[in-house]
């Protein structure tokens, strides 16, 4: 190996930690600078003007500067870990409000550099996957990943089916079923494993309602779809809850299409409602519906848009509690900050 190409290997060795810095306070045109002067000052050490310099200075002088390039250096490789690899942050909850200490594992999913932009990542965001979720300035949780770019995503029962199927659902999601009087006596016990007043109130000695338990989704979707008993609120509507029209209140959603980036769709009855709420919300654009049902851009008819980034459909296991994206909305890649294997108590 030549001389030069020693000091190359030296240059990007020692200038790591300070280009995590610059990377990491995005002052990106600090990079080459560095790189350049850090070859410098290696390539031409035979310059001894600077040696001298350094010889004449007093030892506690000297000292002082050792103690500080060294604080440098652990700023930097600091700066660069929390960047790129790891973080250790304060995780609050939005469902109920109390804070955890959460280990950030940059590396799976990339760093977010900027909007558009990723680090080098060790594997790709899928289906059933934990992730830490920015939805505010400072506020994290952690949500799961039910469905990606360019997938197709329903709701029936509180289970969420991706292009039709249970396939990728939780089986620690859950929401609350009643079983109404016509349930077969068969299924009641079937479901009484969860909940006694189940078999208890079949007979209806003493029951003056249908009664409620709380179901893994995925098991009572495979299992119970076909017989009389259903999810609470199934008949109702709220016009808050994604994707903003009838006959979707949480646990019932029709299904929806996810964009991803660089997608043109086409903008049609069915999903111009949530298509131009998200492209306000996240695409820095400003669009309109008329009333006509016309789609308007600086009062300009558009049939279709182009999407800037790619968007993902997070919910809770707990599907009681609507603070994902069925309030929301799907979310922007850059908002999946990283995954975690743990949480801190």
């Amino acid at each position: 190996m030549s001389v030069l190409q020693k000091n190359i290997l030296k240059t990007i060795s020692i200038s790591l930690p300070l280009i995590g810095l610059a990377l990491w306070a995005k002052a990106y045109f600090l990079v080459p600078i560095i790189l350049l002067i850090v070859f410098l000052m290696i390539h031409r050490r035979e310059i001894t003007a600077v040696q001298r310099a350094i010889n004449i200075l007093p030892a506690r002088i000297k000292y002082l500067v050792s103690i500080g390039i060294c604080i440098a250096l652990g700023i930097g490789i600091g700066a660069y870990v929390t960047a790129f690899i790891s973080d250790i942050d304060i995780y609050t909850s939005i469902n109920t409000g109390e804070s955890r200490i959460c280990f950030i594992d940059k590396l799976k999913y990339g760093s977010v550099i900027d909007k558009q932009t990723r680090s080098c990542a060790l594997g790709d965001i899928v289906r059933g996957n934990n992730a830490i979720i920015s939805v505010g300035d400072s506020a994290k949780t952690v949500l799961r990943i039910v469905a990606l770019p360019g997938d197709e995503i329903s709701i029936v029962d509180g289970c969420s089916l991706i292009n039709g199927s249970p396939e990728y659902e939780a089986i620690t999601a859950t929401a609350p079923f009643h079983v109404i009087r016509t349930t077969p006596l068969r299924i009641v016990h079937l479901l009484g494993q969860y909940t006694d007043e189940l078999v208890d109130s079949a007979f209806r000695t003493s029951a003056s309602k249908d009664p409620r338990c709380t179901l893994p989704v995925k098991e009572a979707f495979e299992k119970y779809q076909s017989y009389t008993y259903s999810v609470l609120y199934k008949n109702s509507t709220d016009l808050r809850i994604f994707p903003y029209t009838a006959n979707n209140n949480g646990l019932q959603m029709h299904p929806v299409y996810l964009p991803k980036q660089n997608e043109t769709l086409q903008f049609s009855k069915e999903n111009r409602t949530y298509l131009v709420r998200l492209i306000n919300k996240y695409e820095d654009a400003n669009i309109s519906i008329d009333r006509n049902g016309r789609v308007l851009s600086n009062d300009a008819v558009i049939n279709e848009y182009t999407f800037k980034y790619s968007y993902y459909f997070v919910l809770n296991d707990d599907r009681t509690i609507l603070t994902d994206s069925r309030l929301w909305g799907p979310i922007p890649e850059y908002q999946i900050i990283g995954s975690t294997s743990n949480i801190v108590q």
